[in-house]
Order: C-alpha cells, then structure tokens, then sequence
C-alpha cells in the first residue's frame, strides 16, 4: 500500500511549521520540521526561508518546496517519523507526460525518460529538443500507454 501524497502548497505564512514536500526533499531532509522564518518580500521575490525547529542549516525555497506539517513539534535532538516515499521506477527508453507546480510545458507534450536516479528522472522531449534535458520527480510523470499513440506516415 503507498502512502498518500503529500500537496504541494501555495503559499505559507511567517512562523509556519513545515516539512520539505517529498518531491524536493535530500535524505538529510526526511523527518526534520521547520519553522518559515521569512517569507517573500515584493515583486520580485519568491523565496521562503526555513529554519529547522531544532536547530541547524536553514532552506531557501518557493512555496510548492515546503508541505504544511500539523504534528507537535519534536523535542529537541530528535525527529518525526516520515516514511520515505515510493514512487515507481520510470525506466529509460519509457515515454511520458509531464505536470507540476512551475512546469510550463503543456501537458501534452511527450518526453522519454533518458536516465533514472532514485526519485528523479532526466527526460528530454520526445523529437529533440537541441539536447536540452531536464531532471524531474517520478511524482510529475506519467507514463504513456503506446495504445493510446497515433502513429502518422512519414511526410514526402
């Protein structure tokens, strides 16, 4: 059985625990709460800044980089239990469709997995793309069924 997703949020306010969502988050980063310590300023800005809550380097990120956490806070030196997600394995040579929170391709648009890490992919969109790649979460793709692909005669 999987666990259920975390959402990714939109926005977050001054002294907000949270965690790093599951999509962004390092080994390091599992089980560790923050508290928002400053949030975006003006036009320009974007970035929240998170201090873990006992103590230690803090994150810069958008809103969707953080999830909301509703726990009590840990003591300190010690951590909540996060499991780590499952995402199923996205092989190279597999083709998918793309959609997440600040990704603007359109949802249609068809990628092949061209490497794999442990949550992430390297995908480059199916035709070229002058060897443009991009690194993304499993969570972002879905594979393609090929009964659901047209295939068109070559033009003359």
């Amino acid at each position: 059985m999987s666990q259920p997703q975390q959402s990714h949020a939109t926005s977050h306010q001054l002294h907000d625990l949270v965690t790093v969502h599951e999509d962004y988050a390092r080994p390091s980063d599992f089980g560790v709460v923050y508290k928002i310590t400053a949030v975006p300023q003006g036009k320009r800005s974007v970035n929240y800044v998170a201090t873990p809550v006992n103590g230690g380097r803090g994150l810069k990120g958008k809103a969707f980089v953080f999830a909301p956490y509703a726990g009590e806070v840990p003591e300190a030196g010690r951590f909540i239990s996060q499991p780590v997600p499952y995402a199923p394995p996205i092989w190279p040579g597999q083709v998918v469709t793309v959609s997440g929170p600040d990704w603007s391709e359109a949802p249609e648009t068809l990628f092949v997995a061209v490497g794999m890490g442990d949550r992430k992919v390297r995908l480059a969109r199916l035709g070229g793309t002058d060897g443009r790649v991009w690194t993304l979460p499993n969570s972002w793709l879905t594979v393609v069924d090929f009964a659901r692909l047209h295939v068109l005669p070559a033009a003359a």
